[in-house]
């Protein structure tokens, strides 16, 4: 039986993740993969299921990403696919993509109980697998930033650091045999943070004047924006110099 509405995850603080599970089970194992996923194998979460089958393609050699899912008359998530990066094919054409069609991948089905399953699964890839921890690095999956440095570099950039002086601080460099993080996973994410705070000054800029509009009813806000909806200009005028510039207007 499948829940069909409900929580994206389930509550089940007490159980046993399939991650320690499989720690557990795979003790002194040294024929096969700790993280082997089987048709069956449960979890609280989309995010579990993801890290467990991330594991699983760090010791194989390949990366992971979201796939297909499926929404029922409820907005209910009722399936989620996770597949190999190499899934899919460049609509644009680009040679510098890795995706080449590659049918690895498990598939979540939901239970009853608002968790999840492995109902599904491909092992099988066409291309070549990383035999390396530098190679194994490239793929996005596996070069990903914890919240923590996250946090520590968000930090460093509003005291103005400049992001060269961030990659040396948080140990990101060329050498990818040397280094646990890229360059470019560190500037991308000072991209998003800088993103972030000017959607954040936005914000609060839109609600001073509002609170300026709201004391003053003679006061006027106009906004332009482009084609996509960003913002492209602001400019408002208070009422007293609305009533300046009409002075000043008069023969």
């Amino acid at each position: 039986r499948r829940a069909i509405s409900g929580p994206d995850a389930r509550i089940a603080p007490w159980e046993e993740s399939a991650v320690s599970k499989a720690l557990r089970a795979g003790e002194g194992r040294s024929n096969k993969s700790v993280f082997e996923p089987v048709v069956g194998t449960s979890f609280n979460s989309c995010e579990e299921a993801k890290d467990f089958y991330n594991l699983y393609s760090w010791e194989i050699g390949f990366g992971v990403r979201y796939g297909r899912s499926r929404k029922n008359s409820n907005k209910y998530r009722t399936r989620q696919d996770i597949v190999c990066s190499c899934q899919g094919q460049s609509t644009a054409g680009s040679t510098r993509t890795c995706r080449r069609g590659c049918p690895a991948m498990i598939r979540l089905l939901r239970t009853h109980d608002h968790g999840w399953y492995i109902s599904r699964v491909v092992k099988e890839h066409n291309h070549d697998l990383s035999d390396s921890y530098a190679e194994n690095k490239q793929w996005n999956s596996h070069n990903q930033i914890d919240a923590l440095t996250k946090d520590f570099i968000r930090k460093l950039r509003n005291n103005n650091l400049s992001i060269g002086r961030v990659c040396s601080l948080v140990g990101a460099g060329g050498n990818v045999d040397a280094v646990p993080l890229r360059k470019e996973t560190v500037r991308n994410v000072c991209a998003k943070l800088s993103q972030e705070n000017m959607r954040n000054d936005l914000g609060k800029t839109i609600e001073l004047l509002q609170q300026m509009k709201d004391a003053d009813p003679g006061m006027s806000v106009k906004f332009r924006v482009d084609t996509d909806g960003r913002l492209q200009s602001m400019l408002w005028c208070t009422g007293r110099t609305k009533v300046t510039m009409s002075s000043l207007e008069m023969p």
